[in-house]
């Protein structure tokens, strides 16, 4: 298309927005953010398109871990939990604990408990109805995890990682 004279081409518009479809690990987001921070003066709107509630509760997961004030955890213990969500079958009994407090605070944010503008790592805005109840069911679900059960001849057994089958 025609470009008008007055605007260079080669300067960026003030706003990206950038759809993500099927991004099923939350990964993808947060190097699309991460890389975002780079340049300061390009606002980017993600838009993330999945049809399962579970990637969609895991992708708020780690945008909430990822966005969290600093003090709260420390920024290695952050990323090690992240880490530990990302790669691994089994958490340990510290990273489960946190997984079930931080799907509470989704949960109650995803129903409208608290203030949707300042307390939710995303907009929800555009989400239906249905699809918003499916999320809240699987944050219920991760909430309400109990201990796994040990198995003989092990002290513990780590819990499973909320995931994609």
């Amino acid at each position: 298309p025609a470009v008008p004279p007055e605007q260079d081409p080669r300067d960026p518009p003030a706003e990206a927005p950038v759809l993500l479809v099927g991004a099923a690990e939350g990964r993808h987001v947060l190097l699309t953010a991460a890389r975002a921070r780079r340049d300061p003066t390009r606002a980017i709107t993600l838009f993330v398109l999945e049809q399962r509630p579970e990637l969609v509760a895991r992708q708020l997961l780690f945008l909430l871990l990822a966005l969290e004030a600093p003090e709260r955890p420390r920024p290695a213990a952050r990323a090690a939990t992240i880490l530990e969500l990302l790669g691994s079958g089994r958490l340990r009994t510290g990273t489960a604990a946190m997984l079930r407090g931080a799907a509470g605070r989704l949960r109650r944010w995803v129903t409208g408990d608290r203030d949707w503008e300042r307390e939710g790592p995303s907009d929800l805005g555009l989400m239906k109805c249905r699809d918003r109840d499916a999320l809240e069911a699987v944050l219920r679900r991760w909430e309400r995890a109990g201990p796994v059960p040990r198995s003989r001849g092990s002290q513990s057994v780590p819990e499973p990682v909320p995931g994609p089958p």
